[in-house]
């Protein structure tokens, strides 16, 4: 397989895995799975996926010594957590189609 069936194969898998999320987690709130561990596994999973990449990748891993990339990095970290919270918030909220628009279409809000 060439590198361009490669990367739509993973843009459609990764389609998949973003439209499961807001069904997987009615079942898993109607199941009485409490948000924090869904949190937790969702967190655990990404962390789990990005290593496997890296290692896949080759990328070496080395540690953060400069201040200012510091601050990035807590940043990205914050806004990597509450873009789920939020997520997750609005589908407490409202309908799933609603927040999937809202979501498609967020960059054109901005």
């Amino acid at each position: 397989m060439d590198i361009q069936n490669k990367a739509v194969v993973a843009l459609f898998l990764s389609a998949l895995i973003w439209a499961a999320t807001s069904i997987s987690y009615k079942f898993f709130l109607d199941a009485g799975v409490a948000f924090t561990l869904m949190l937790l596994l969702f967190l655990f999973f990404r962390f789990i996926t990005l290593w496997f990449i890296t290692d896949y990748k080759n990328v070496k891993h080395e540690l953060v010594r400069d201040p200012r990339e510091i601050k990035f990095l807590i940043m990205n970290g914050v806004f990597s957590i509450a873009t789920p919270l939020f997520f997750i918030a609005a589908i407490q909220r409202a309908s799933i189609s609603n927040v999937y628009f809202i979501v498609y279409t967020a960059p054109a809000w901005v």
